[in-house]
């Protein structure tokens, strides 16, 4: 009798070891599966965050580009207007003479 019990015993044991082996296994799965989407979910989000930076780069080159676009465009109307009001200055200064005579 005291055979049986000691040999049930370690049976009991061992599927109780078994079964906590089983659990372990289980947990460390868990684990792993939950780190691979937690760094799944960190790449993404590096990827969204670059993604934004990128675009934030590209429009604040744009809108330097349209600013220098203005500037250039508002010179050009400077000049163009100086070149106007010389021009006639000089029409009224070279008609001036002929109508005192």
């Amino acid at each position: 009798v005291g055979v049986i019990l000691l040999v049930f015993m370690t049976a009991s044991g061992g599927a109780a070891g078994g079964y906590e082996e089983m659990v372990n296994q289980a947990e460390r799965e868990d684990a792993l599966r939950q780190a691979k989407f937690a760094a799944s979910v960190e790449k993404q989000h590096k990827e969204v965050l670059h993604e934004e930076s990128l675009a934030l780069q590209i429009e604040k080159a744009e809108s330097k580009k349209r600013s220098e676009a203005e500037e250039h465009a508002r010179e050009r109307t400077r000049n163009a207007e100086s070149q106007a009001q010389a021009s006639a200055a000089a029409s009224l200064a070279s008609r001036g003479p002929k109508l005192s005579k």
